[in-house]
Parts: C-alpha cells; sequence; structure tokens
C-alpha cells in the first residue's frame, strides 16, 4: 500500500466521522482495512467499539502498543472537500482520522516486512477519546487484559509547530483536567410575582464572580491551573416566568493531579455553603476526567532516536501543555509517551472550523513508528 493509499483510506474515515461512544461504523471500516494486512488477531468491542489488532513476528521480544483515536467532534463539518462528513454536526476536527491513518500504513508495513522485526505489535483504535472515558475503558476492558503491552506510544499532530516536527519532553507533559456541571434548584413562580418563587439566579452570580479568583485564591500564583466556565442556563424562554432552575457547567485544568484536587473541594464547598445561604437545593455532577499524562524517560529516548534517524527537528516545550488526553490512563498503567507531531505552524488550530488533518503528515508518522519498531530491543 502507498501513501496515495492511506491518504485515500483517512478522506474515507473523515467522511464517517462519528461522536464519542458512537464510532460503530468508523470501527468496521477500520476492521475491513486492517484485515488484509494479516494481523494474527483482531479483536473487538474493546472498551466500547474500540479494536485491537495484533502482529506477531514469532521472534521473541517486547509488545508495543500504538494508539489512535477512532472518535470525531459534535461539531459541523465548514470545510469544502470532497470527503466531507456525511453526518450532521459531527466532523473529525481534531485529526483523528490522520492519527487512524498512520496505524493503517503502519500495519500495512509491518505485514510487508514481517522478517525485520521481533516481538509483537498491538494497534489500538481507541473509541470516545474526546470525552475522556475511552483509553479507561479498553483498559479495563477484559479482552484488552491478555494484550499486556510492554511499551505504549502515541501522537497527536499539533497545528501552531513546523510541519513533521517532534514536540515531546520527559515526566509530565500535559494537564489533568475535571469537568462539572453543577445544579441549583428554587421554585419557579409568575415573572410578576418574584417574591412568591425562589430564582437561583442571585447565588449563580455569587459562584461565577467566586471562580473568577478560584485558581489564585486555592492554587497559587505560581502554579499553573485554569477555570473555565464553559455554559450558563437560568430557566428558560418564557418571559412570562421567574426562573426556577439554574446550570453552571465548568472545566477544571491543572499541571498537578493535587492542584486538581484542590479545587474540586473548593468548588465542592462553595456550591453547599450557597445552597443553604439561598435556600436552595443543588447538586455536582463530576464528568470527564483526564488524568495527567507522564512521560516514560525509556520511551521518550525511543521516539527521540527514531526521530534523529529520519532527521526531523525536535522542540521540547519548556512548560506542559494545558490541553489533556486520555491516553493518561495508558500511561498510569504502563511505561509510555505521548508526543505531539508538528502539523504546520500556520495551519488551523485543533477545533478550529477550518481545521483539516495535513495528508503529508501520514508518511512522517508511519516512518516513525516503523523506526521505533525496528529500533525495538535499543534501551
Amino acid at each position: 500500500m502507498n501513501f496515495k493509499e492511506i491518504i485515500k483510506l483517512r478522506h474515507n474515515l473523515h467522511s464517517l466521522a462519528e461522536i464519542s461512544g458512537q464510532e460503530k461504523q468508523t470501527a468496521k471500516k477500520v476492521k475491513q482495512l486492517l484485515e488484509p494486512m494479516q494481523p494474527c488477531r483482531i479483536v473487538e468491542n474493546i472498551g466500547g467499539y474500540g479494536l485491537a489488532a495484533v502482529f506477531d513476528s514469532g521472534k521473541s521480544g517486547k509488545t508495543y502498543m500504538f494508539r489512535a483515536e477512532l472518535d470525531a467532534l459534535p461539531l459541523e463539518e465548514e470545510i469544502d472537500v470532497d470527503y466531507a462528513s456525511i453526518n450532521p454536526k459531527v466532523s473529525h476536527k481534531c485529526g483523528h482520522d490522520g492519527h487512524m491513518a498512520i496505524l493503517l500504513g503502519l500495519a500495512g508495513i509491518i505485514n510487508s516486512h514481517r522478517d525485520l522485526w521481533n516481538g509483537k505489535v498491538i494497534l489500538i483504535f481507541q473509541p470516545a477519546e474526546e470525552t475522556g472515558t475511552g483509553a479507561d475503558l479498553v483498559w479495563s476492558d477484559p479482552k484488552f487484559a491478555w494484550l499486556k503491552p510492554d511499551l505504549v506510544f502515541a501522537l497527536h499532530n499539533l497545528p501552531g509547530y513546523s510541519h513533521g516536527s517532534i514536540i515531546i519532553k520527559t515526566g509530565l507533559f500535559c494537564s489533568a483536567s475535571q469537568g462539572v456541571v453543577v445544579k441549583l434548584k428554587g421554585r419557579t413562580s409568575h415573572a410578576g410575582h418574584p417574591e412568591q418563587g425562589n430564582s437561583p439566579l442571585p447565588a449563580m452570580v455569587n459562584l461565577v464572580t467566586y471562580l473568577q479568583g478560584l485558581k489564585d485564591r486555592v492554587v497559587g500564583y505560581d502554579r499553573s491551573a485554569l477555570v473555565t466556565i464553559i455554559h450558563l442556563r437560568l430557566g428558560e424562554r418564557a418571559f412570562g416566568t421567574n426562573p426556577g432552575e439554574g446550570e453552571v457547567m465548568i472545566t477544571l485544568r491543572a499541571h498537578h493531579q493535587q492542584d486538581l484536587d484542590l479545587m474540586k473541594l473548593a468548588i465542592s464547598q462553595k456550591v453547599f455553603k450557597l445552597a443553604e445561604i439561598y435556600d436552595l437545593s443543588c447538586s455536582l455532577d463530576w464528568v470527564e476526567y483526564f488524568p495527567p499524562v507522564y512521560n516514560n524517560e525509556l520511551c521518550v529516548d525511543k521516539v527521540i532516536h527514531a526521530a534523529n534517524q529520519l532527521k526531523l527537528d525536535i522542540i521540547t516545550p519548556r512548560q506542559p501543555f494545558s490541553w489533556t488526553e486520555d491516553f493518561s490512563h495508558f500511561t498510569q498503567n504502563a511505561p509510555g509517551v505521548l508526543f505531539g507531531l508538528g502539523a504546520g505552524e500556520k495551519n488551523p488550530p485543533l477545533h478550529h472550523r477550518n481545521y483539516d488533518f495535513p495528508d503529508s503528515l501520514i508518511e512522517t508518522g508511519v516512518n516513525l513508528w516503523w523506526k521505533i519498531i525496528l529500533d525495538g530491543e535499543i534501551s
């Protein structure tokens, strides 16, 4: 399979875009594309619609796992391409279609050169990365337990960095994050008689104001953390009604788990205190947890060694990234590395309406993974 054919596969996968947890057709297509590569086993429905292709050289050696993501985002396709998403309000704006294409290209090379490498290779196509649930579900699935990878690897394309560069560092690579939905309930009344009801508006205003300075008060000025209010809802669109229910949705981010936990505790205490003051009922629903990603030194060295052989630029970020990745659930359980693959300094950012995965990155990604497999016994 040549790279023009792999690019066509990427376009095909792009058109099938499905949101987290609903990647049925994408997984089906990936399986169809993998079967001609003759893995010794394909395991389906891991952690949802995830699947694993297992290749065995028949020779002793380590088991390496490489991960790509199946899911797309709940965003309308706005780029004018002949492979646009066929599913309304769903599109691949994070490049997971490109990551899948890279692994499919790698599968072709592995199959064609079985005499050149040792050990086993597992290609994981993971569901539900965007919601932070997929990697944990895959790892904890009994169907995955027997695979037992020794080392785990993943890349993510990163616009804003030179094309084909490798953005990598040992230790903490990207943040932990947690979403929370705060619900406040009072009493609805007629808009002409607000005194007969109990609107959660004052409590919501108080909470939003409190959140603006939460990071500095709780975590400190010298630590990296973010509090982002992503959604507010109060009552319904009925001009004759004084609202009785409200909702605040918040995303918390921190480089260190202890800082995330401090912010979670502070928000919980504040919400329950406000509910008591304003005579409201309340609930907090914690969702979409992403642990921090820590990169193993040996795995980082393997990526850098392969990148140097391919004469790729290596960039070491001074600080961990503020975005999150649920590959952290893998690196919590096995030595591993997540790194960035530069997608071009002028390429639109991830999740942007004009973003599309650069096809020219596929060859770089395939060659890098292949080098790591060939150099598998280097330590």
